[in-house]
């Protein structure tokens, strides 16, 4: 009887660490799967162009309710058209008065709750307009290295010899990420720190560290920067793993409660309140994204390798969000384009792209999406969509 009982005994614990063994070895991304209920799997689409004339045909793009709103990041000034693509009027000219701007456009970002739009310019100015392109406030970016000027205890000098992840003199402007966002006032942007042995770049300036210590993200109020900044949102485990600057810029869009954030490399989207704690997670991961993304390891390397990398490896573009919808790009290993159409956290749809578009905004139903310049026609590519089911 003994001998039955302890053969029993046997047979659970083995089942048990059996059980716990294959508990540890599932992926992490299962253990709070994404909702999939595929409804939509084509676009109706209907495409228009812009004339390019007097822009530099490089720069940003912006809708109003019902305007728009081209930012030149050559030419100073900005010119507004309507939903159908025809020229209006420059409403913010070249100039230094109070209603023009002096330099051109690096980025650009709309708040739907103050009925405003701010820019940042070459200079390191951001300037903040209403919808009638009255300008509300203009103020200079203080320069990383200006941050916290006169304090003894994050002196530069001191950086230089002890670089410190918590310190706002560290960090600047992530400039390839293209992308600002402004929300009830607030603005927020990507930021990156180029610390000559702290940095992401280089594989001996503590690469792998940094990966895990800094943070991607800056929030201030505009009419107080250094007062105000606050650093916020880390890098994911991918990061730490490898050293993938080609393909770290994460993308950003403001929500009623917080932020929606995405990387490259991970195929989550990261779900941050207003303060920056990180509250979720959700997304699906895409069969032909691989995970072998390649690294670099010196500035040279990247600097060389970048447009290459991103060309032959798949990774997870721009987000933008809607009253009910989140659209996410991706560019597959293949070389192909596609978008991804969330509702709250469940995936309902996933749409091939013939080439890479910017969406601008909805109006009665139908999204409104920037393409391209085509330079030999001297005009901008745009499309109207609606979703298909």
């Amino acid at each position: 009887m003994s001998t039955m009982y302890n053969h029993r005994l046997i047979i659970l614990v083995f089942c048990g660490l059996i059980f716990s063994f294959l508990c540890s070895c599932r992926p992490e991304a299962e253990e709070a799967q994404t909702p999939v209920m595929i409804r939509y799997n084509d676009f109706k689409t209907e495409v228009f162009y812009v004339s390019a004339d007097q822009t530099s045909m490089d720069g940003h793009w912006m809708m109003t309710d019902d305007a728009l709103v081209f930012l030149d990041e050559y030419v100073p000034g900005v010119k507004q058209y309507d939903l159908k693509g025809n020229y209006v009027k420059d409403c913010i000219r070249h100039g230094r008065a109070r209603n023009e701007i002096i330099s051109p456009v690096v980025a650009v970002a709309k708040d739907i709750e103050t009925s405003t739009f701010c820019f940042l310019d070459s200079e390191m100015t951001f300037s903040i307009f209403d919808f009638s392109f009255e300008n509300r406030f203009k103020t200079t970016m203080p320069f990383f290295y200006e941050f916290d000027k006169g304090s003894e205890k994050t002196s530069w000098k001191q950086l230089l010899e002890h670089p410190d992840p918590r310190a706002l003199k560290m960090y600047e402007y992530l400039l390839r990420s293209d992308r600002v966002v402004s929300c009830a006032g607030r603005v927020t942007l990507p930021v990156e720190t180029t610390h000559r042995h702290y940095n992401g770049y280089e594989r001996g300036s503590r690469a792998k560290e940094v990966w895990r210590k800094v943070f991607a993200f800056m929030s201030f109020d505009c009419r107080n920067i250094s007062g105000t900044a606050k650093l916020w949102g880390k890098y994911p485990a991918v990061y730490q793993k490898r050293n993938l600057p080609v393909f770290s810029a994460p993308d950003i869009c403001a929500t009623e409660s917080g932020f929606l954030v995405s990387f490259p490399a991970d195929p989550k989207i990261y779900v941050y309140d207003i303060d920056g704690n990180l509250t979720d997670s959700f997304g699906v991961a895409r069969p032909d994204i691989g995970l072998d993304f390649p690294e670099t390891r010196t500035i040279q390397e990247y600097d060389r390798e970048y447009n290459r990398m991103r060309q032959q490896k798949g990774f997870y573009g721009r987000l933008y969000l809607s009253d009910k919808r989140l659209f996410r790009q991706y560019y597959s290993d293949a070389g192909t384009y596609g978008v991804q159409i969330y509702e709250g956290q469940c995936l309902v749809g996933e749409i091939p792209l013939a080439e890479p578009l910017e969406i601008l905004g909805e109006k009665d139903g139908v999204y409104y999406a920037y393409i391209r310049a085509e330079v030999e026609n001297e005009r901008f590519k745009f499309v109207r969509f609606s979703l298909k089911q």
